[in-house]
């Protein structure tokens, strides 16, 4: 019987263990954290006020009996010698590997953003600060409320553009007049020119306000205004910067296999890691 390991049990990697056949695979899921967070429920958090528990779940309540589960932390994943290293001093050997550790969110690659997330919490970090956006949210009578991109490459693309509409749905019930505005790294409102095309009138229906070809550069916590790297600033009651992102921070051997930002190369087609085919990686943690 084939060992298979996957590294992660988040979305991706508890699907994936559930669903291959145990009659074929001794599956094993690694994850440092005992609880899996459903990601998106941050939304629901942050402007609807929901609680956090409904979003989070034990990872072994959501994993089929045969699968095994081991929470500790990787440190090194041996792609040659089939091999993976834990924090515990465990060494796993596998036939197939998967990973799917997801991307990592680097507050302090911006300067002052750490000290922002703290003041205010986000939508996109996690379930505790979504549940500080929204007690920072409520408390808001008047002012700006400004949701900005650091990188062009984050996870849920969409994203942003849900917390501006959602918050500005949420103020409207509040019966308060706060702007939204919503600062973009790219030439259209939305990655996408087809997609923009469909959201900048739903964007200028809900009166928000747009900032393309703005890359955040810093943050003045204490001026309370954000600059951007084309020169450009923009002044906040409220804020969150959705910060770089990159791949990985555990080693990985061989190291060519990432790219310059921590993610795994793979082929977007079979997930299989360049130059492997027993090695898969799946969601956030690639390049694809």
């Amino acid at each position: 019987m084939k060992k298979v390991l996957i590294l992660g049990g988040g979305g991706g990697g508890a699907i994936l263990a559930n669903l291959l056949p145990k009659e074929e695979f001794e599956v094993t899921v690694v994850d440092r954290d005992e609880y899996h967070v459903f990601q998106p429920g941050n939304l629901f958090i942050a402007f609807y006020g929901d609680s956090v528990e409904k979003y989070r779940r034990p990872i072994r309540s959501l994993l089929k009996p045969h699968v095994k589960l081991i929470r500790d932390e990787v440190t090194e994943v041996n792609l040659n010698d089939r091999k993976v290293k834990l924090k515990g001093d465990k060494s796993l050997e596998y036939d197939y590997i998967i990973i799917a550790t997801g991307a990592n969110l680097d507050f302090d690659a911006i300067e002052g953003n750490r000290e922002l997330l703290e003041s205010y919490g986000d939508f996109y970090s996690t379930l505790e600060n979504a549940e500080k956006l929204y007690k920072t949210l409520k408390e808001m009578r008047e002012g700006r409320f400004v949701i900005a991109i650091a990188d062009p490459i984050y996870k849920c693309p969409p994203g942003p553009h849900k917390g501006a509409f959602l918050s500005s749905t949420l103020f409207e019930r509040m019966g308060v007049d706060v702007d939204v505005v919503l600062a973009l790294p790219f030439p259209h409102a939305y990655p996408s020119k087809t997609i923009s095309d469909i959201i900048e009138p739903e964007l200028e229906k809900r009166n928000i306000e747009v900032h393309t070809f703005f890359t955040v550069d810093s943050i003045d916590v204490e001026k309370k205004r954000i600059y951007s790297l084309e020169g450009e600033e923009l002044e906040y009651t409220v804020a969150t910067v959705i910060p770089p992102h990159e791949g990985p921070r555990y080693k990985v051997e061989p190291p060519e296999v990432k790219d310059d930002s921590n993610y795994l190369k793979i082929d977007k087609y079979t997930c299989l890691i360049e130059g492997f085919d027993d090695a898969y990686a799946i969601g956030d943690c690639t390049n694809a």
